[in-house]
């Protein structure tokens, strides 16, 4: 009975800390602007795939399409990229390729 109690309220307590639906919907709509800018420079299709939080961050992956470029190769795919949006200290950044699978789930 005990080990449930204790389960119970570890849970309950995870969620209370993790980020808010708010605090998501933000990190989704800034990583998905941010990324159309920096990564697909003539992109015009984004896609929200995942939002997470890892390391006291929100994790957003992003995918994306760069526009004509994709039509004219008949290609339907995305390029996913992450996205790690730091509300606290106000940055968002998109880890190099290398660094990606620090921030995997």
């Amino acid at each position: 009975m005990k080990l449930i109690i204790v389960v119970l309220f570890s849970l309950s307590l995870s969620g209370c800390f993790g980020p808010s639906d708010e605090q998501k919907q933000r990190a989704e709509t800034a990583c998905e602007k941010f990324v159309l800018k920096k990564i697909a420079e003539y992109g015009n299709e984004a896609h929200i795939f995942d939002t997470y939080s890892k390391n006291d961050k929100i994790v957003v992956e992003v995918g994306y399409r760069e526009g004509e470029r994709w039509r004219k190769r008949g290609e339907d795919s995305y390029s996913v990229r992450i996205c790690v949006y730091d509300e606290k200290a106000g940055t968002i950044k998109i880890p190099s390729l290398l660094n990606m699978g620090t921030w995997r789930k």
